[in-house]
């Protein structure tokens, strides 16, 4: 399948090469404040999008290998070294992939640490990739971040078109997604799509998560072997099927990939390999599950290994927990169970892998948690408990950390949730008994795209409700208008709060979506953040011409002004639910004002308006409109009446 991924960057209509391009350009710009120009890309796949931006460069798309790239830089210009070094690689781009892959002891003491700490070129362009959970402290001095969200649903389409030539295959793959909804939330990230593709072509479909991987290492492991003449006689679908000397290989290879993960290392060289694994000896390449990379330097050549996938890495290492004896097992989980972030994937492949039935699991469970801990935990705790107890099977353990949500409310404001604490969460409302959430509050918890992806990717599809949907003062952009609007519609969110954030709601997705006559919210609340331009609040209002649910809009301190009037003189006349406006601390003059004034003649639901702070001859003014407009709904028939209030935000 090699290249798949690349044709796909090639063609979608979604890539957003342009705004790459700008992204890069406003960097290669002087810094007005001095600071250094460093672009941080978080999320996955982070590695294809440093593909992307090496790509840029002409010199980059001609060049055969890295030692002829270096070549071309260095050797055509003897002085080019003793140049950069004179002027701190102001011309210098340099792309960092991976991380959250380097060593602990090297993010603090290595090459690397001393560039991003600018103690070497420190006029250069730094463009990092990591995933989220290792990135935390480089966002501080990061110039600016981009967050990759992976596949859209739109690109799902487009790479299973690309991928698989017919329409009688690609509507079996598409209704086999439809019916493994748990399949189908990992298909957002391109590596999973990409296995997927794999197996529809060589092998079983999975049902389960877990299988996708096993399935993929098995058949890769299998592949491996036909290529060295060696055939099976029986199909592989489970690891422990692999017969000798491939098991005992396998064995060795994943007590190193968890001794190697829990020291956080992802990089081997040939020497580690072959001295924790002894019975590899002609399969270096870990039976089809390593890559090697070589780096070329000026003088000599060096080559290390990887995983092919940090995931395939974690499920090996979960395998290994599987397969020592009960009192090994049961000093692992006692040991890192709960507590490492390194390994959390890797405790959760082995929750799945063994059902939860093993009795050195159910011995930790029994000696090591008790009801009275799960209670005194803190929130993120209990819902990392519920996932490990559902994995397992005990139900009337998650049962009682249910109740502990009290008035079926889940609040987690102010608490720092990470991508793995957000699959925690949708663990707990989708799987737990409760079906009808009346508020799930995640105002301040630092949540940003990648984020509310992954909150969506796991709701989709599913029956719960959510009354009420907090997002206030977090770090969302336009780019979660797709996944939001989708949860929107999916729970049945009646509340939405999604003030203070960047610029989530801007975008036609999710204005349109209002005007949908499945459209349940009926308070919005979008104070306070950052557009880029007045045109969302009109196509906001033109939208709202079709809702026959929102009956209260909190738009303050948004930065609309007298161009957006128009609309909104439009749609009060029109629109028959909407009962309190929020429009305050908004550059709205006079003039605008009294327009909204004379629209709202014609109309009968709007009970209280919020403007701008206006002089008092003003107010005095605005306030005696007001009291003509309560004279004529009283003519009319109509006892509701008009209150206006005055303020800033």
């Amino acid at each position: 399948m090699k290249g798949n991924i690349e044709q796909f960057i090639s063609t979608t209509s979604s890539k957003t090469t342009k705004d790459l391009q700008e992204v890069l350009s406003q960097l290669e710009q002087p810094s007005n404040s001095g600071r250094p120009r460093t672009l941080l890309v978080e999320g996955s796949p982070e590695s294809v999008l440093l593909k992307e931006i090496s790509y840029l460069d002409p010199a980059v798309q001609e060049m055969k290998s890295l030692e002829c790239l270096v070549c071309h830089f260095y050797n055509q210009d003897k002085e080019a070294e003793s140049h950069l070094l004179q002027d701190g690689g102001k011309s210098v781009t340099i792309l960092l992939d991976g991380y959250d892959e380097l060593p602990a002891n090297l993010r603090q003491n290595s090459f690397i640490a001393r560039l991003l700490q600018r103690k070497v070129l420190p006029a250069s362009i730094i463009v990092v990739s990591s995933r989220p959970h290792a990135s935390t402290r480089l966002r501080d001095n990061a110039t600016c971040r981009i967050e990759i969200l992976g596949f859209s649903e739109e690109d799902q389409i487009h790479f299973i078109q690309l991928s698989l030539k017919g329409e009688e295959k690609i509507s079996h793959f598409n209704k086999y997604l439809t019916t493994h909804p748990t399949i189908s939330t990992l298909c957002f990230v391109p590596f999973n799509m990409t296995i997927l593709m794999f197996l529809y072509e060589h092998a079983t479909l999975p049902t389960r998560s877990t299988d996708l991987y096993t399935l993929f290492i098995c058949l890769t492991v299998c592949r491996h072997l036909a290529k060295s003449g060696i055939l099976l006689e029986e199909e592989v679908t489970d690891l422990t099927g692999l017969p000798q000397p491939y098991n005992d290989i396998i064995k060795q290879f994943s007590k190193f990939a968890f001794k190697a993960l829990n020291k956080n290392q992802l990089i081997f060289s040939l020497a580690e390999i072959k001295e924790h694994c002894p019975a590899i000896t002609d399969h270096p390449n870990g039976l089809g599950l390593l890559q090697a990379v070589e780096y070329v330097g000026l003088m000599s050549k060096s080559r290390s290994f990887n995983f092919v996938h940090f995931s395939v890495q974690e499920f090996l290492a979960a395998y290994y927990i599987t397969i020592v004896t009960p009192d090994e097992e049961y000093s692992i989980l006692k040991d890192f169970y709960f507590w490492s972030d390194i390994l959390y994937n890797t405790f959760n492949f082995y929750t799945a892998l063994t059902s939860g039935q093993h009795p050195s699991f159910k011995r930790f469970l029994r000696d090591e948690i008790t009801i009275d801990d799960i209670f005194r935990e803190h929130k993120l705790q209990r819902l990392r408990f519920y996932r490990i107890f559902q994995e397992a099977g005990d139900n009337s353990t998650c049962e009682i950390i249910e109740r502990t949500f009290t008035d079926k409310e889940v609040s987690l404001m102010s608490t720092t949730l990470s991508p793995n604490n957000l699959e925690d969460l949708a663990k707990l409302l989708t799987c737990s008994s409760c079906r009808n959430w009346k508020e799930l509050d995640l105002n301040g918890c630092h949540i940003q795209d990648y984020g509310l992806r992954l909150l969506h990717q796991n709701v989709h599809h599913t029956d719960i409700t959510i009354e009420e949907l907090r997002l206030a003062n977090n770090d969302l952009t336009s780019s979660s208008d797709s996944s939001l609007s989708e949860i929107i519609i999916t729970c049945k969110v009646k509340w939405l709060d999604i003030g203070n954030n960047r610029s989530v709601g801007e975008t036609p997705h999710f204005t349109t979506m209002l005007s949908y006559s499945s459209c349940p919210i009926e308070r919005l609340d979008m104070y306070h953040n950052n557009y880029s331009s007045t045109q969302w609040a009109m196509e906001l209002f033109s939208s709202l011409k079709e809702n026959k649910t929102v009956q209260e809009l909190d738009i303050s301190a948004t930065n609309i002004s007298d161009d957006v009037c128009g609309v909104i003189c439009e749609m009060l006349p029109v629109n028959k639910t909407l009962k309190d406006l929020w429009i305050y601390s908004n550059p709205i003059t006079v003039q605008a004002s009294r327009l909204i004034l004379d629209a709202l003649k014609d109309n009968h639901t709007i009970e209280k308006l919020w403007l701008p702070h206006y002089p008092e001859d003003v107010t005095m003014e605005i306030t005696s409109l007001q009291q003509a407009i309560n004279d004529k709904r009283r003519r009319q028939g109509c006892d509701i009446k008009l209150e206006i209030e005055f303020g800033t935000f």
